[in-house]
């Protein structure tokens, strides 16, 4: 039976009495209805709290009031101080210099004598004057002797408010609410575009270890509370949400700000993925749905275990740029075969029978344009290995068979997925433009499977290697070993194959210097003819750890870089003639002058090479992200 929310008083905040509701409300439910109420917004969770954000609202609110309890719990764990911190003492001066490039702005004189502020509350007159020649603007504190005028804040229209606070920086916005309603009224739009839920990292110190599953109750109890506040404040105040980051935060089904905030651009889950004691990182549950607006979804050191990326989406959004970082399953876990009431029971826990059936026969055209692909570690920052094939796809394997569409992701869409129908819908690669990918040795081998979905419009590719064995010198590693990775983590193809990508003209490749046989035999498959063209682009990045010099030049002969450059059987005859960099990088000492002198004479040398062709080619050398002269 269902609650009765007018029961549902003002007072302190139950959190069983919601969670027993809520569970009661779903078990009379099938997974299609249930589905079809979260996507209208008709679910129990989305009535419940609009009754709950109702008694926040209210002047003096209990509801609100308890809320404190928890807050002040977390705040005393952590360090963080309510008080609202002093305004700089350079905040006039950075308002000032800031107004001032508003040279389309007319400028006015503040008259100190026509009205006395005595409250926040009252209308600010206009603040600026122009010191005597100087041409710099000066705070109220130096113009009292200056010509008055009887000009008024609100006289002004509101677009020249919004224009000119507009280019004051964050924190200074921030702080400028405090001076009086009317600029509060115009800045907080700007200032609470972006909301964050945060838990600091090392949350579980707030209570005592001995009791883990205590900690867990309180800090979800305390994450409702604050979602609940959130969505009050956000009602109350008319904000419009541009972002949400859910960071260490405990994720709730169904999503508070599905049908709250409209128009969310950029979704951000990210977890820091080391818990000693309560060592699970934070896992996205299902049924949980996003809005149709989201633009941008990043998924950091968390988990979707008995969910999907795809099932997070709504089929007629339109999603452009996805981040995947060393996450926890992802891909729809399936079995080798379905039977009927199985393939069913799949079909309604994707909402095939729901709110996606429309779009499944007349998709939406793809939308999905950038991709970051880094499943070298799980959230616990260990590197995944697998050394044995298995008969199904799971885990990384399923995420990126499905992801990528390839012939064996495809036979295991088919198990489910009709003939007339099309999924996935918002993670199609077949306009994919731009893809970075750090993956594993396992993966080497199935890397080429993943191109023909995007052969005709990745343009451009990063490609991340991890560092080879330390135990052999540059030369015998090359000779003896082969790339093997570090740590290898599976498989026996030892590089990956680029053959297949027609469109390629853009490639970008990060290792450390040991791995640069590796870097240049993936190279030398490039069979794209872009790569022809003068407009190509190769960066070859380079990590140098030694303090000492490495001997660049015997490394990397001018030989061995003119073969691996050049046409072969490998990439079709076809030769690299656009522009290569290589960039020597450091992240503790300044690489070499003499290794950085080897770079600049190798390029050097391939760029005088006729024959090869090459447009451009030059020698760089960073410290950490500082480009060095």
């Amino acid at each position: 039976m269902e609650i009765d929310l007018a029961t549902v008083v003002d007072g302190e905040f139950d959190y069983d009495l919601m969670g027993k509701a809520l569970d009661a409300y779903d078990d009379a439910l099938t997974p299609s209805q249930r589905w079809s109420r979260i996507h209208d917004g008709t679910h129990l969770y989305y009535r419940y709290m609009a009754r709950l954000i109702e008694l926040a609202n209210k002047p003096k609110s209990l509801l609100r009031t308890s809320f404190d309890a928890c807050r002040d719990i977390i705040l005393a764990h952590t360090g963080v101080s309510a008080a609202s911190s002093p305004i700089p003492f350079s905040f006039a001066e950075r308002m000032e210099s800031v107004l001032l490039r508003a040279a389309e702005l007319p400028l006015w004189l503040w008259d100190p004598d026509s009205q006395s502020r005595t409250s926040s509350d009252a209308c600010p007159p206009v603040v600026l004057a122009r010191s005597g020649g100087s041409g710099v603007l000066s705070p109220p504190s130096f113009v009292e002797r200056m010509k008055p005028s009887t000009l008024r804040a609100t006289e002004l229209p509101t677009e020249i408010w919004d224009s000119v606070l507009s280019r004051l920086e964050y924190d200074v916005q921030l702080l400028s609410r405090g001076v009086c309603t009317w600029w509060c009224n115009i800045l907080t739009p700007r200032t609470h575009a972006y909301l964050v839920l945060s838990l600091p990292d090392r949350w579980t110190d707030i209570i005592p270890h001995e009791e883990p599953e205590e900690v867990v109750t309180f800090l979800r109890v305390f994450a409702m509370e604050t979602e609940i506040d959130v969505s009050a404040t956000i009602v109350k105040r008319g904000l419009v949400v541009r972002g949400v980051r859910f960071q260490n935060w405990p994720v709730f089904p169904y999503n508070f700000f599905l049908h709250l905030c409209l128009e969310v651009e950029t979704v951000v889950f990210e977890d820091h993925g080391s818990r000693p004691y309560v060592a699970r990182p934070s896992n996205i549950p299902c049924p949980f749905l996003l809005p149709r607006s989201v633009v941008d979804l990043s998924l950091i050191r968390v988990s979707l275990e008995h969910y999907s990326i795809e099932g997070m989406l709504s089929p007629d959004g339109c999603l452009h740029r996805l981040y995947i970082d060393s996450i926890q399953e992802g891909g729809l876990y399936l079995p080798a075969s379905l039977s009927s009431s199985e393939r069913l029971c799949v079909r309604d826990s994707l909402a095939f029978n729901s709110f996606r059936r429309s779009s499944l026969s007349e998709p939406p055209a793809p939308s999905l344009k950038y991709l970051k692909l880094d499943i070298l570690r799980d959230p616990y920052g260990i590197q995944v290995t697998r050394q044995r094939p298995q008969l199904s796809l799971t885990g990384g394997f399923a995420l990126v068979h499905q992801l990528f569409q390839s012939e064996l992701g495809r036979l295991q869409y088919g198990l489910f997925v009709g003939d007339s129908e099309t999924f996935p819908l918002q993670m199609r690669v077949s306009c994919l433009e731009e893809l970075d990918m750090c993956i594993g040795t396992q993966y080497y081998g199935d890397a080429s499977l993943l191109w023909p979905g995007m052969s005709q419009s990745l343009t451009t590719l990063t490609v991340r290697i991890r560092e080879p064995p330390v135990s052999l010198s540059p030369l015998e590693y090359g000779v003896h070993c082969g790339p093997v990775a570090e740590h290898h983590s599976g498989g026996s193809v030892s590089n990956i194959n680029l053959n297949g990508l027609a469109a390629l003209s853009t490639l970008n490749v990060f290792s450390v210097y040991r791995g640069v046989y590796g870097c240049m035999q993936m190279i030398s498959s490039w069979a794209s003819s872009r790569k022809e063209l003068p407009t190509s682009l190769l960066n070859l990045n380079l990590e140098v750890t030694d303090f000492s010099r490495i001997h660049l030049g015997e490394i990397m002969g001018f030989d061995y870089m003119r073969r691996k450059l050049d046409g072969d059987v490998r990439n079709n005859g076809l030769a690299f003639r656009g522009t290569f960099t290589l960039a020597l990088r450091s992240p503790q000492w300044i690489v070499d002058d003499r290794d950085y002198d080897d770079g600049v004479s190798l390029a050097a040398a391939l760029l005088s090479d006729t024959t090869l062709g090459l447009h451009h080619a030059e020698c760089v050398r960073y410290h950490r992200d500082t480009l060095v002269v």
